[in-house]
């Protein structure tokens, strides 16, 4: 199913842009290839999604969680799968290959970037207590987006803009305050393709929020970047 998903929005989001790009998608990490045909009608229950908009990347982040379709789903014993998000690797400039849990603690600001060339992608809270089954009701106004604190309230990056020759930011978001040993695990999910398979299986990730150490020295999130079109 997701497959059909994945064929439809491409045809309806880069039909302008792919066009003048001879016909060609370029992802993160990947190659050019030609824009599939033969698409006429989208999946039962899929959202026609407008073009997103960006933010720049913020200096002030310290954990940066790339969304594409392309990074591969994940299994991990405490969450079931996980697919579509991971963070950033140090490079600044490589697609990782498979979704895993977000670690961050209390003290980091969190910003998400679709690095996908040819989706809008979304991140939205699905609360701490585990991935809701499907056909999930995700709260009115997801497509835009929502708050800065990731936590068991509201909050959405609202569709972020396809990555062409730049990925595009959501806002920053800071982390609930946690005391010593504690920990709290925030689900979220893709709002447009969440509902498009079981459970979400594919379009899903959790961050897992930690108390900050004391004097935790600052990370260092490098630039991102995409690579350019041949």
């Amino acid at each position: 199913m997701h497959g059909r998903v994945r064929q439809f929005l491409i045809v309806l989001l880069l039909g302008g842009s792919v066009a003048a790009a001879n016909g060609c998608v370029h992802l993160k990490g990947g190659t050019s290839g030609p824009l599939p045909t033969g698409v006429t009608s989208p999946p039962s229950g899929v959202t026609q999604p407008p073009s997103g908009n960006c933010q720049s990347q913020s200096p002030n982040a310290t954990v940066l969680v790339e969304i594409s379709p392309d990074i591969r789903p994940t299994t991990y014993p405490l969450y079931g799968s996980v697919g579509e998000f991971a963070t950033a690797p140090p490079s600044g400039n490589q697609l990782p290959g498979h979704a895993a849990p977000i670690q961050a603690t209390s003290a980091d600001v969190v910003q998400f970037a679709n690095v996908d060339g040819a989706l809008t992608d979304s991140a939205v809270g699905l609360g701490t207590g585990g991935f809701p089954s499907t056909p999930h009701g995700f709260p009115g106004g997801a497509q835009n987006p929502i708050g800065t604190l990731i936590s068991s309230s509201t909050w959405s990056t609202g569709r972020l803009g396809i990555g062409t020759t730049n990925a595009c930011f959501s806002q920053t978001f800071t982390l609930p305050q946690l005391g010593p040993g504690a920990t709290l695990s925030v689900y979220f999910g893709d709002l447009d393709l969440y509902n498009s398979i079981p459970n979400g299986t594919a379009y899903r990730d959790v961050i897992v929020v930690s108390a900050a150490a004391a004097r935790t020295a600052r990370r260092h999130v490098p630039p991102l970047s995409l690579p350019q079109r041949p």
